[in-house]
Order: C-alpha cells, then structure tokens, then sequence
C-alpha cells in the first residue's frame, strides 16, 4: 500500500479547531489587558512625566521628589510597579510626602534615553530620591519587597525633611 499522497496526521474535527481558535484569541486579549493595565501610563496617571515639572512641584511643595526610570518591556519594572508601588501604605506614603516623576524609557531612542543617561541609570527600574533643592538623597535600583521600600522611603523623607 503507498502512502503517496496520504497523510499520517489525522485531520481535526471543526469542534477542534474552533475550540483552538477561541482559546488563542481570548489569550490574546488576555495579554493585551493586562499589558495596558500595567503600563506606566495607566499605573501612574498622576504622575510628572519630566524631571523639570517634578522639579518645579518639589520646589514649591517643599516636598521631596521620587523618580522612577522604567520601560514597558521590562518584566522588573511590571513587578515593581504590580508588587511595591500598588501596595496600599507605600501608595499613601507615596502621595502624602512626595512628588512623583515617571521617566518611561520604553522608546529606546526616545528623549527619554538621555535624560537616564544623564543620571547615569544604568539598569532599570531605578528608583531617585531628590529633596526639595534637587539634592539626591538616596537612589534604588530593582525590586525588593512593599515593606522594605516603605521603610527606605521613609527614610529618604525624613532626610530630606533634616535638610
């Protein structure tokens, strides 16, 4: 008996195939919500997105400032953001005693690029920590857990607070 022309792969059933299709397209749409639920533009919607505008509201606030470097491509920074900057008493902490700048170095040919270079970030995410006269206080990079960030942002508040 040849096999010209036969196929050993059995052929699948519409049932089969439809049922494929459908899961691929839900784990699509599934990637794709939780991709924009954790950008930067959504996670920290209130957030300054340059360093002059943070600059300016610490200034006037008196308050220090927190710079965050991250990138949409960068799993650390998701965890950051998902794990640490979401956790509830360091979100408050966050709100109440410092002005925030997101620096979002996803595009990395964008205006962006420079600007971390110029702080000479070399990994990402890092975190500064600037008192109000543009002085950095202390600076992160990577994640650690909610408790340990709230403790070193305390911290870094305090020692601006003494300058």
């Amino acid at each position: 008996m040849s096999m010209i022309g036969r196929s050993r792969v059995t052929p699948r059933r519409r049932g089969e195939t439809i049922n494929h299709v459908v899961a691929w397209l839900v784990a699509g749409a599934a990637t794709l919500v939780a991709w924009k639920a954790f950008s930067p533009e959504s996670t920290h919607a209130d957030w300054h997105v340059t360093l002059d505008d943070g600059f300016d509201a610490s200034t006037t606030s008196g308050r220090p400032m927190l710079v965050l470097y991250t990138a949409d491509w960068c799993p650390a920074c998701k965890q950051l953001e998902a794990e640490v900057l979401e956790d509830p008493d360091v979100a408050d902490l966050l709100e109440q005693r410092f002005e925030t700048v997101l620096i979002d170095l996803t595009d990395r040919a964008g205006p962006n690029t420079a600007v971390a270079q110029h702080y000479e970030v070399r990994s990402i995410p890092a975190v500064h920590v600037y008192d109000a006269s543009g002085e950095l206080v202390d600076d992160r990079i990577g994640v650690g857990r909610a408790a340990e960030y709230y403790a070193w942002l305390r911290k870094c508040a305090s020692k601006s607070d003494r300058r």
